[in-house]
């Protein structure tokens, strides 16, 4: 019954309409996504559906819908997300390649190549720290299998012992009371 994480959720189904390749069908759940977080002011959000939608009227060729977007993700984008910033920068050489501004456009894209060469690397660096985290995990589960190991052994030399010291009293107890 939460408007927003309603419309979030239907945002997310958007997306994975337009990768794949759904465009129509994708537009009014992103458009809810856009203005929900707009209304609920969760701007990350919005600048997210807003880039989707800048790109999915691009593909459609609506030049003037897809700036209509992006202008409100100037205004509110994240600069330290990479990935934000590459389609950002995509999307604006797109507009400006369309619109005739050829120098704007080669200019954009560089910028958009720093930006994917950068979320590239984040991305990297994020699946080395968790191959290293899943490497540690898996040395401290076989540290803790092999101290159970030595605990299973210790406590089996500790009741063998016990049986030993028991038969002797037993045997002893015999010999003694014959």
């Amino acid at each position: 019954n939460d408007t927003f994480w309603a419309a979030l959720t239907n945002g997310n189904k958007g997306n994975i309409l337009f990768l794949q390749g759904k465009y129509d069908e994708a537009i009014p759940l992103i458009e809810k996504d856009y203005i929900e977080s707009l209304r609920y002011g969760e701007w990350p959000s919005a600048v997210n559906a807003a880039l989707l939608l800048t790109t999915i009227y691009l593909k459609k060729g609506d030049v003037l819908k897809a700036e209509s977007y992006l202008n409100y993700a100037i205004k509110n984008k994240n600069t330290s997300n990479a990935k934000e910033m590459a389609g950002f920068y995509k999307n604006r050489a797109t507009i400006s390649r369309l619109k005739g501004f050829e120098e704007d456009a080669f200019r954009y894209i560089d910028f958009y190549l720093v930006y994917k060469e950068r979320d590239e690397k984040e991305k990297n660096s994020k699946t080395n720290n968790q191959a290293k985290l899943k490497v540690e995990v898996e040395q401290h589960a076989n540290q803790i299998r092999l101290l159970e190991t030595a605990r299973s052994r210790q406590v089996l030399i500790r009741n063998g012992l016990l049986l030993i010291l028991f038969l002797i009293g037993v045997f002893t107890a015999i010999l003694f009371h014959q």
